[in-house]
C-alpha cells in the first residue's frame, strides 16, 4: 500500500512540474489537468497490480500439481452436488418429488443371497387357448425330459399390481401379488428389482445387490441373484428383494407404505425425520397396471441333485379368464424351469455337469415345443 502510494504521488508531482510553466497561465484548465493526470496514474497503477496478481496466481497453481488435481475434484463435485439441486429444484417445481435421493437401490446383506438360473420358454398364445389340452401335452413331455414323475404340482392365481414410484424421491418398480385362488390364496408379497442385461459382475460393482428390509420383514425375507436364459436373447441379470409376511392386499396408495417395506431404497442417510421426507412420505404412489396370472409349479431335486422349480406362468386380463384357462392368454405368458446353485442357492458356484444336464431338458423341450415367435432365433438375434 505505502508503496502504492508514494509512487503514485512521485509520478503526480514529477508531471506537475514539468508542466508547471503551461499550467500557471489558467487556474481552470490546472484543476482539469491535474485531475486527468491522477486519472491516467491510477489506470497504470491497476494494470500493474492486475498483471502481478496473475503472475502470482499462475505461479501458485502450477507449482504443486497436487494442488491442481484436488481442485479438479472438488470441481467434479461441486458439479454434482449442483446438478442434485437444480434437480430437487425442478422436482419440486413439478410437484414430483420432495428431495433428490442419491441412496443406492440395493445394499450387500452378506450371505443370505441364493443364485438361480432360470431358462425361460415363450408360449404358444393359440396352443394355450385351451390350457388343459395344452398341460396334457406339455407335462408328459416335461416328466421325460426330466426323468421324475411330478404330481400334480401347486396351482394358483393371483393379481399382481405393479407400483411406479417417481413422487417417492427414487422411481422404482415394486411389484404386489395377491394370491385370490388356490395355492397360498388369501396371502400377499412385495417385491422390489433391479435387471442388468451387461452381465452379473456390472450389477454387483455397482452396488445394487440387495435392498435392506426391516424387522419383522427381515427375517421372512427372500433375496436372489438370477440369471435369465432365454433360447435367442442376451442372458439377464436380476437381483431381487422380496417380502413374504405382509398383510393380504397391503395398501401401497402413499409412499410411506412402501418405504416401510424397503427403506434403504427411498431414504437418505439424514432418515425419515427430515422435514421434506416428511412432506415426500405422503406424496401417492403410481399403480401402472393390474393383471391376473395363472401359475402351476412343481418343485423337487433334479436326478442330478439341483434343487429345482418347473414353472407355468400365464396372463389373462381378468380374475375369470385365468381361473378356468379358456381364453388366450397374453403375450407374457412362459414355462420356466429354475435350478440353484449347490447347497440349495447358497453357493456361489454351479456344478458345471449339472448345468450341462440342465441345458439338456432345456433345449429337448425347446424342440418340440418352441418359444413362441423367438424360435428359431431370427439372424440379428442369438
Amino acid at each position: 500500500f505505502f508503496f502504492f502510494f508514494f509512487f503514485f504521488k512521485t509520478m503526480e508531482d514529477f508531471i506537475l512540474k514539468h508542466n508547471n510553466s503551461r499550467l500557471n497561465n489558467n487556474s481552470n484548465s490546472n484543476g482539469k489537468r491535474k485531475k486527468l493526470i491522477q486519472f491516467s496514474i491510477l489506470i497504470i497503477l491497476a494494470l500493474f497490480f492486475l498483471i502481478v496478481f496473475s503472475n502470482f496466481i499462475g505461479y501458485n497453481t502450477t507449482a504443486n500439481p497436487n494442488t491442481l488435481v484436488q481442485d479438479n475434484d472438488e470441481n467434479k463435485n461441486n458439479n454434482i452436488n449442483n446438478n442434485n439441486n437444480n434437480k430437487n429444484k425442478e422436482n419440486e417445481e413439478k410437484g414430483e418429488t420432495i428431495k433428490y435421493l442419491t441412496t443406492d437401490l440395493f445394499e450387500v446383506m452378506g450371505d443370505n443371497v441364493v443364485n438361480a438360473k432360470e431358462y425361460q420358454l415363450k408360449l404358444d398364445q393359440e396352443f394355450w387357448t385351451d390350457r388343459d389340452l395344452a398341460l396334457s401335452f406339455f407335462l408328459p413331455a416335461l416328466r421325460n425330459a426330466t426323468g421324475l414323475a411330478l404330481g400334480d404340482g401347486n396351482m394358483s392365481v393371483r393379481e399382481q399390481i405393479s407400483y411406479d414410484t417417481p413422487r417417492c424421491g427414487k422411481n422404482v418398480l415394486i411389484r404386489v401379488r395377491n394370491y385370490v385362488y388356490g395355492h397360498q390364496i388369501n396371502e400377499s408379497t412385495i417385491d422390489i428389482k433391479t435387471v442388468s442385461s451387461s452381465g452379473l459382475e456390472n450389477l454387483l460393482l455397482k452396488k445394487i445387490e440387495r435392498t435392506n428390509t426391516i424387522d419383522p420383514y427381515l427375517s421372512t425375507s427372500i433375496q436372489k441373484i438370477e440369471q435369465d436364459v432365454h433360447p435367442c436373447k442376451e442372458e439377464k441379470w436380476s437381483r431381487e428383494t422380496r417380502i413374504t409376511n405382509v398383510p393380504f392386499k397391503p395398501d401401497l396408495a402413499i409412499c410411506k407404505n412402501i418405504i416401510q417395506y424397503f427403506p434403504k431404497a427411498f431414504i437418505s442417510e439424514n432418515g425419515i425425520g427430515d422435514d421434506k421426507l416428511k412432506k415426500l412420505i405422503g406424496q401417492p404412489t403410481n399403480p401402472r397396471d393390474i393383471t391376473y396370472w395363472y401359475t402351476l409349479t412343481h418343485d423337487g431335486y433334479l436326478k442330478n441333485g439341483a434343487k429345482f422349480r418347473s414353472a407355468f406362468t400365464l396372463s389373462y386380463n381378468s380374475f375369470e379368464d385365468a381361473k378356468f384357462g379358456n381364453v388366450t392368454p397374453n403375450k407374457k405368458s412362459e414355462w420356466s424351469m429354475r435350478i440353484w446353485s449347490k447347497n440349495d442357492g447358497l453357493d456361489d458356484i454351479f456344478d458345471p455337469d449339472i448345468l450341462a444336464d440342465t441345458r439338456r431338458i432345456y433345449d429337448s423341450l425347446l424342440n418340440i415345443f418352441g418359444s413362441g415367435d423367438e424360435w428359431p432365433c431370427i439372424d440379428n438375434q442369438l
